[in-house]
Parts: C-alpha cells; sequence; structure tokens
C-alpha cells in the first residue's frame, strides 16, 4: 500500500536485533517518515469522502464517449480517444481496488466483533434494507424480466427460445416486453463473464446469451430463517457502538464498491469498442483477418503501425503465434506467488469436466460449500 518500512516498525513495535529489552531510540529517518503514516492513514479513513465526491465527475466523463464509435473517425482519432480513456480508467481502477480493500477490512473487523458476540458473520444480514444495490444488480432484472416472459404464451415463449436475439427483436405483440430487455441492455450491457481485463466480450455483445438467462432464470431458495440482523444484538455500551460504527462503514463501501466495480467495468469496455474499431480499419488494410484479433496485438505495436513506424506486414503472424500461447497457457494452474521469469505449469488435460455457463474463471483447492443466499 506505499507504507514506507520505518512507519511500520513504529506501528508494530519491530525490536532491532540485539536490541533486548533496552529502550528503542528512534533514528531521525524513523521520525521523518512517521508523518506519512499519519497522512496514508488519514487519507484512507476519510476515502469514503473522496469516493462520494469523485464518483459523479468519473461517472458524467464515461457517458461523454460513444459505446459504438463512429466509423468516419480513423485510426489516430480512435488511439486519440483512448487516450483520453487512459488517465480517466486509471483513476477508476484505483479507486475500486482501495475501496475493495477497504471493504473487505472493514468486513473482517466487523465478523471479529461478531463472532465476540457469538453471531456467524455468515449468517447476519448485512444489506437490510439496503435498495440501493439494485441498481448494481443485473441478477433483479433478470428475475423481473423472467416473471414477464412466463406470462407470454406458449407459443411465443418458444419462438424467443428457439430464434435468439435478433429474432427475438423482430418478434411483434410483446413490445413491453421488447423495451425491458432493452433497458437491461443499457443499464447492465458493459458487464462481462471476466471484470478484470477487456478482452472478454461484454454482455452488450452476447445478446443471445441474456436471452437463455433471462428465459431459463431460476429463483434462489429462500434465505434461513435464522438470519441475524443489527436490531436482534444487543447494543449497549461502548461494545455497542463500535459494533453499529463497523456495521455502517461496511454497508458504506459495500455500495461503494458496486458503484465503482460497475463504473470501473464500463470503463473496460469503451476499451474494448475503441480497439475493436482500430481492429476493423486493420481488416479493411488486410492487416488483420479478424477486428478481435487486435487484441493479440501489443499497444506500441498498435501505435507504431498508426504513427508510420512500421509497415504491420507481420501482424497476422504476431497473432498466431498468441493465440497458440494463449491456447497453450489457458489451463495454467497459477502459483500462490509469482516472482522471477519462471512460467507457471500447464495443465494438459481433465480427467472429469463439468457443463454449464462460466460466471467467473480461476481455480479453487479445497472444500466446496453450496451458498444458499
Amino acid at each position: 500500500l506505499g507504507l514506507p518500512r520505518e512507519s511500520l516498525e513504529i506501528i508494530i513495535g519491530v525490536v532491532p536485533p540485539g536490541a533486548g529489552k533496552a529502550p528503542i531510540k528512534p533514528s531521525f529517518k524513523t521520525v521523518r517518515l512517521a508523518p506519512r503514516f499519519v497522512r496514508f492513514f488519514w487519507d484512507k479513513w476519510t476515502f469514503a469522502k473522496h469516493l462520494e465526491t469523485n464518483y459523479p465527475r468519473l461517472y458524467r466523463d464515461s457517458r461523454r464517449y460513444p459505446v459504438d464509435p463512429a466509423s468516419e473517425l480513423d485510426e489516430r482519432e480512435l488511439l486519440a480517444v483512448i487516450d483520453q480513456l487512459t488517465p480517466l480508467c486509471e483513476e477508476a481502477s484505483y479507486d475500486t481496488i482501495v475501496t475493495i480493500i477497504l471493504m473487505q477490512a472493514y468486513n473482517g473487523l466487523l465478523k471479529a466483533r461478531l463472532q465476540g458476540s457469538g453471531v456467524d458473520f455468515q449468517k447476519f444480514d448485512l444489506t437490510e434494507g439496503m435498495i440501493e444495490l439494485s441498481q448494481y444488480d443485473p441478477t433483479i432484472s433478470i428475475a423481473n424480466l423472467n416473471r414477464q416472459f412466463e406470462q407470454l404464451d406458449e407459443a411465443k415463449k418458444d419462438q424467443i427460445k428457439a430464434g435468439g436475439y435478433n429474432a427475438f427483436q423482430r418478434m411483434t405483440g410483446i413490445d413491453e416486453f421488447q423495451k425491458e430487455v432493452a433497458s437491461l441492455f443499457e443499464q447492465f450491457g458493459h458487464l462481462s463473464d471476466s471484470s478484470g481485463h477487456f478482452g472478454e466480450k461484454p454482455w452488450r455483445e452476447t445478446p443471445d446469451l441474456i436471452i437463455e438467462l433471462i428465459t431459463n432464470y431460476e429463483a434462489p431458495k429462500e434465505a434461513p430463517s435464522d438470519t441475524v440482523r443489527l436490531n436482534d444484538l444487543p447494543l449497549n455500551g461502548f461494545n455497542g457502538l463500535g459494533l453499529k460504527f463497523l456495521y455502517h462503514r461496511a454497508r458504506q463501501f459495500r455500495v461503494l464498491r458496486e458503484r465503482y466495480s460497475s463504473l470501473f467495468s464500463y470503463y473496460l469496455m469503451l476499451f474494448r469498442a475503441y480497439y475493436l474499431s482500430i481492429g476493423e480499419k486493420f481488416v479493411a488494410r488486410q492487416l488483420l483477418h479478424s477486428k478481435d484479433d487486435i487484441l493479440f496485438l501489443y499497444d506500441e505495436e498498435v501505435r507504431a503501425f498508426i504513427q508510420g513506424k512500421r509497415t504491420g506486414e507481420d501482424f497476422n503472424n504476431l497473432v498466431l503465434q498468441r493465440k497458440d500461447e494463449f491456447s497453450n497457457c489457458k489451463d495454467a494452474i497459477m502459483p500462490e506467488v509469482i516472482f522471477g521469469d519462471s512460467l507457471p505449469p500447464i495443465i494438459t488435460s481433465f480427467s472429469d469436466k463439468l457443463s454449464g455457463t462460466p460466471t467467473s474463471r480461476g481455480y479453487y483447492k479445497g472444500p466446496a460449500k453450496v451458498v444458499l443466499g
């Protein structure tokens, strides 16, 4: 987090080797860097205020850019937009990461406080009455659309299931339902199966999958009856004040996490849209076979061509080479710690496979549990 080692030693009370029980005299360097820790602590303590102030501006700036770049823009103009997006995305990325860390910190403190009172954090209702979360949760919209879908006659339902999104748009007699689905894409079309990079197609590029999610939606089981709420706890004295403070901070950062994660995903969608638009220009120049191939080029390679510093004749070969590398590494088991230049091991085959719709890629080794709520 950028915290200097000397300030850390002040906090945790590290005793220098050989010091024994003798008093420790802080060095000049330690004293001089201590204010840096105070500034760091104060910045993170008041970070919620920064987030609340910063979000409206970042949101407005993100909506200044069309999600479908104008076809008349040339490569240089598209690259200029990407350069405008870069500092905005970096800012949104930093705020998102720090928000997640602080949310986890407050959740951890609240969990410890609840455990001290004999309450299981997994059974505690942290989001009670937080209707503001619904605007960042596509599941709620999908559930509502599924209810509307189930009210249609069987013929229309079968037609929607069989035809895909394009056929769905051409259907007649379901205008209101079509508007609601379009609203879903407008609100959540920037989301994707992996929110960490723009290589994954956002929902707006996979409308058939969303139709499938709507038509096949199954409501989750009701929450267990032993859920514990804040009003169920004894909140007297200093311990009660501390618990209520952590409760409100954890709820505040839960909303901020959803808000900034959605914003960051939107910026990534914009990056993807403008790079793919450059890819279309490269396809027209016969430099690439598909606009998506640009995702297998390095940014500096794209810029060098646009600036006239390279021909781009090797782009197709580079793409083929990197697609092979990508395919060979797609099942790599990532080590817990990555350092140096050593490559992670590659899985060559699987003895068992699961079929379904992937949502968040990754690996986990350990017990599995069914989450009911």
